[in-house]
């Protein structure tokens, strides 16, 4: 099964080891950022990247922020940025995961400015409750599993499996992701655009296994293929 991968801002998620281990059971990866400023970043550069975002009520705006330096501006910034996502019809499932009690039993503005673009209907989740941590890991599944690219990278888990183990980068993930999402070409261009693409990915992999020693370098492509089809070619080095 293909991993869930989700962004979770916690200014203690480092002291919630045991809660990381409980997802990893489900399949839920959560990669913590304790500040805003820190994860906004990586949440714009590369959201396609995770299944969900998973926000506390109070974090840490900056990295500098330590102790009780926490208020709602933080959860409003990443809210704002999702939204915004959401706008360029990028959609990315988000909740909210927290103790305090001024997000889990008190009304609050932040919580009312953003619930149309929140799933779960909204619903707060308790930290305190183990329950709600259950029903937490099966709203984030049921929501991320209606995503198109999530749909393609489940049925074919054999190609997207060399992404999660790192074996090749996220940039190629994403070409490989493009090519599965694109529709048939209409024209020449746009075929051509498609042989660009897939030509960049076998580029990329014909690098890796340069690097892992199992090809050499060879100048042409059709000289690595036949190498690897068992017509091997010694290195011209």
């Amino acid at each position: 099964m293909i991993n869930y991968k989700v962004m979770w801002f916690d200014d203690e998620h480092e002291n919630f080891q045991s809660i990381k281990d409980e997802a990893r059971l489900e399949n839920v990866i959560l990669i913590g950022y304790s500040n805003a400023a820190d994860g906004i970043p990586e949440l714009r550069a590369n959201y396609n990247q995770y299944d969900a975002v998973l926000l506390d009520g109070l974090f840490f705006k900056t990295a500098d922020h330590q102790g009780t330096n926490i208020d709602h501006s933080a959860f409003g910034e990443v809210a704002k940025v999702i939204s915004e996502l959401r706008a360029q019809n990028k959609i990315l499932p988000w909740f909210i995961y927290s103790g305090q009690k001024s997000f889990v039993k008190d009304k609050n503005d932040f919580v009312d400015l953003f619930k149309d673009t929140s799933f779960a209907r909204g619903k707060v989740f308790d930290k305190n409750k183990d329950e709600d941590f259950e029903e937490l890991l099966k709203e984030i599944k049921k929501a991320s599993d209606t995503n198109p690219e999530r749909i393609i990278k489940s049925s074919n888990p054999e190609i997207f499996s060399i992404f999660d183990e790192g074996i090749l980068p996220a940039e190629v993930e994403n070409q490989v992701l493009n090519i599965f999402l694109n529709n048939l070409p209409k024209d020449k261009s746009e075929f051509k655009a498609i042989l660009t693409n897939i030509r960049s990915v076998q580029e990329s992999i014909f690098l890796k296994l340069e690097n892992i020693k199992v090809l050499p370098k060879l100048d042409r492509p059709n000289q690595k293929i036949t190498h690897l089809s068992g017509n091997i070619r010694k290195s011209q080095d």
